[in-house]
Parts: C-alpha cells; structure tokens; sequence
C-alpha cells in the first residue's frame, strides 16, 4: 500500500527518515534512487508513496526551499537555540516559541521529541488552544504570545538558577532538549557573521524579500553544518544585529515596509477575487484604509 511500504517492518517514512538521517538532504530523484536500491517497493510514479510518507512523517520529515527532502531531527541534532526570559516565563516555566526556538518547535510538535533529557515532558502550548491546560497551572493568558510557548515541568527554570533575563540555551539531542543557562561572555563576531550570511543568501532568492523565518533557518542549516552549533544571541536580538527583521512569521531586510507589503497583498487578493483593474483596486483600499 502507498506509503506504508516495510523494510525490516519499518514503515516507508521510517525508511526515508533513516535514509536522509544517513546522507543528508537529497532531491526527490535521488532519495527515490537510494530506496529502490535498498529494495523498498515503489509505484512506477512515486510520488504519491512519497506524498503519503510526508503526511504520515508529521513533522519528521520536511522538504526544504530547494526541494530536497530533509530529517527533521536529523536537520537540528546538536543545534543549540537561545531564548531570553521575561518575568512571567522565568516564574511559570515557559519559553516563548517565536522567533527565537522557530525550529524547535517544529520538532516538539510530534510527541516522541516533547521531552528534556531526563525524560520529563516538554508540551508546545498556544493560547486560546491550552486555556484549560494553563490555568490548571496558573498560568495567565497574557504570559504566551500568539506565536505559542514550550510549557516546561513546575519549578524546572528556577531549579536551573534562571530568572527574568536570563538567557536559556536549548540544545536538541537525542536523548530530548537539554537546557542551560547560556553564557554571559560576548558572541564571537565571526559565528554572528556567519548566521547574516547564511539568511541574506537566502533573501537574495526572493530579491527584498520577505521570506519565511522558518523555511531560511531550515535552508541555512541544511547549507552549514557548523551554524546553531555553539549559542549565538536569542533571533530576536540576533537579527537585529545582522540588520533584518521579523514580522509575523515572516523575514525581510530591516528596511522593508512590512505595512505596505501587507497593503499590497491585500489589495492584490481582493483585485484578483472581484476582477478589478489597478483604478479599481486602490479605490477599493483607500476606501478600506
């Protein structure tokens, strides 16, 4: 049956996200070559096996900007991501998810990686989504963005010696996150630089951009082994220093009009719905406006 082929009994996206974890992102046509080498029955036109995996994979499994396919996990193993604290994190054992753990959060979204290393549970929580999870530990609503939070185990932030901020380093391993407080001392300006290369290269794909955060970060790890490391500035901050900014999801140089970006996608949405011409379309915003 379509992606749920078996080799050793393992599940066809179980076959795939061994095969990428094994050589690293591979285009489609490669990745097809290296399973029917290693006997995986495929239709004679798979990508509908391979749709099905990508479903089934929930996460685990991830195509990049360039259409290689990637292991999620095997993308982020060893890569450390920083955060700092705001007072109700440090007190309510959160970590706020945007834009500083974007990539994290893409893999605690299956539950086999929602867990630190010593096995205490790690739950991405949204608000509106978790009310009743959250107040059954106290948590106001105004302590989550929208963007969401890591919900950590009571006390396990304090119990690290971490309060508000402080800087906490989230390192993906395979045993779960492993959490410390990042050091004080100053980034060497080269890891810094290598990280504003690594996203303005990917800028540069889709000239003033902007781009989605999450889908450079994947691209740039994908590019550089060595970037995410070693701790670098929370994104929040370290994108500012690297003369970008982060809106809503989205990544774009630090002068780019986020407001009439917006404006013109509207406008551009509502010409194309109702047919209107370009007279037509900036009446109908300056009316909305």
């Amino acid at each position: 049956m379509a992606g749920t082929s078996r080799i050793a009994d393992a599940p066809l996206v179980d076959v795939i996200a061994a095969v990428l974890a094994e050589r690293g992102p591979m285009t489609e046509e490669q990745l097809v070559s290296v399973l029917r080498e290693r006997g995986v029955p495929l239709d004679d036109e798979p990508d509908d096996d391979l749709i099905d995996a990508l479903d089934e994979g929930d996460r685990l499994l991830t195509t990049l900007r360039d259409d290689r396919w990637a292991s999620v996990p095997a993308l982020l193993a060893g890569r450390v991501f920083t955060h700092r604290l705001t007072a109700l994190e440090a007190e309510h054992g959160l970590l706020g998810l945007e834009p500083d753990l974007t990539l994290v959060e893409t893999l605690v979204r299956r539950a086999g990686h929602q867990r630190l290393t010593d096995g205490s549970p790690v739950v991405p929580v949204f608000p509106e989504v978790h009310d009743e999870a959250l107040a059954e530990r106290g948590i106001p609503p105004e302590a989550i963005a929208d963007g969401g939070a890591l919900l950590l185990p009571p006390g396990c932030l304090r119990d690290r010696g971490l309060s508000e901020g402080d800087v906490v380093a989230v390192r993906v391993t395979d045993d779960g996150l492993r959490l410390e407080a990042a050091s004080s001392e100053a980034t060497p300006a080269d890891r810094l630089a290598a990280l504003s290369r690594a996203l303005k290269d990917e800028l540069a794909v889709v000239p003033g951009g902007p781009i989605v955060l999450h889908e450079a970060l994947s691209m740039a790890c994908a590019s550089d082994p060595a970037l995410f490391t070693e701790p670098l500035p929370p994104l929040s901050e370290a994108l500012i220093a690297c003369g970008l900014q982060y809106e809503a999801e989205w990544l774009a140089p630090a002068a780019f009009d986020f407001q009439q970006w917006r404006t013109g996608s509207r406008g551009g949405a509502i010409a194309r719905r109702h047919h209107l011409d370009e007279e037509a379309e900036f009446a109908v915003l300056a009316i909305l406006e």
